[in-house]
């Protein structure tokens, strides 16, 4: 809108019936990476599938991540926390991680996901950066100064980039 507000229309299609069922594990098995975007999105998946995927992955010997999306039911913690223990790399917004956690100071949040057993919370800071946690460290990073025309899909390319990175060894 004139404000910068964005709304998104979602209508789920073939995500709200994904499951775990549909998983080709013999693609996984050449993966070196699982990597689950859109969670709260994915009806049939969300929940106990996700924590499935995950539990299999994590046995395969596969690295893991996790990136959210808003939850307009309301289920936040709820669904995902049997997920968190599975997941090397958290990388939800600041907006969905306040709500999910309710709290808003940015360390105490990492240091909850990081409780909850995350291994490193890459969390989206939008125009303030991010933050990059694990139970040792916490290092804030700046953005980077652009001229922005819109901000539509930012999140999902830093989530890409941090993803290009981390199989790239960087």
């Amino acid at each position: 809108d004139s404000k910068g507000e964005r709304t998104f229309l979602y209508l789920p299609g073939s995500n709200g019936e994904l499951s775990e069922k549909d998983i080709n594990w013999n693609v996984i098995n050449e993966a070196k990476h699982v990597h689950i975007a859109g969670t709260f999105l994915m009806p049939s998946f969300d929940g106990k599938d996700t924590t499935k995927t995950l539990k299999k992955a994590k046995e395969m010997g596969k690295t893991t991540s996790m990136d959210t999306a808003w939850d307009q039911k309301g289920r936040w913690m709820n669904l995902i926390r049997p997920s968190l223990k599975y997941i090397d790399y958290f990388l939800p917004s600041y907006t969905e991680a306040c709500v999910m956690v309710s709290e808003e100071n940015p360390e105490k949040i990492c240091d909850i996901f990081l409780s909850e057993g995350v291994k490193m919370v890459g969390l989206k800071l939008g125009k303030n950066g991010c933050i990059i946690a694990t139970k040792e460290r916490k290092i804030r990073c700046a953005p980077f100064i652009v001229e922005e025309i819109d901000s539509t899909g930012a999140g999902d390319s830093w989530v890409g980039g941090f993803l290009t990175g981390l199989i790239k060894g960087w």
